[in-house]
This record gives C-alpha cells, sequence and structure tokens, in this order.
C-alpha cells in the first residue's frame, strides 16, 4: 500500500479541517529505495521524520496492517510526537 490508499480519507480529514498527510513508506510508490533502512526502527523514524518536517510539535498517527506496525513502533521510539495513535489489522506488538 502506499499513500493513494489513503486519498479519501484525507480529503474528508481536509474537509473537516485537520491537516491529513500520507507517505510512501521507504522504497515504496515513489519513495526512495535506499540499499538500508528497511528494519522496523529505521521506517518508523522515516516516519516521525515527516512529522518534524512539517514543523509539527505531534501527531495522530494513523497505520494499516505494516503501517499499524511502524505506528506502534513510532509511537514506543518517540512518544513525544505521537498525541494520538490508531491502528487497524495489526495488534499490538505484545500481542504477537
Amino acid at each position: 500500500q502506499f499513500w493513494w490508499t489513503w486519498r479519501h480519507q484525507l480529503t474528508a480529514l481536509a474537509d473537516a479541517g485537520f491537516r491529513a498527510v500520507a507517505m510512501d513508506l521507504r522504497g515504496v510508490g515513489g519513495s526512495d529505495r535506499t540499499p538500508r533502512g528497511y528494519d522496523p526502527a529505521g521506517l518508523a523514524l522515516d516516519i516521525t521524520g515527516v512529522v518534524r518536517s512539517l514543523g509539527e510539535p505531534d501527531a495522530a498517527l494513523v497505520g494499516h496492517d505494516l503501517g499499524g506496525y511502524l505506528a506502534w513502533t513510532a509511537a514506543a521510539m518517540r512518544p513525544k510526537l505521537v498525541r494520538r495513535l490508531a491502528v487497524s489489522s495489526m495488534p499490538h506488538p505484545r500481542r504477537w
């Protein structure tokens, strides 16, 4: 999945007054394909890096499947940066 999967949600959230952003994970969709950095910690840091690059102090993250796991990871690694977390189709990592 890549950002396009979220296009309808992005529009609805923007119409409701939220700043909504969807990103392609490293190596997916239009993002760069780097030789390294595909481990969960590296990908989670990519997510928090996007939040910071947008100039936001924190964000509500939404993730589905692998993106959900990475959202959990980002929240664990940078708890002050993740204000809220919504995950679908991925249990909490401690439930594995």
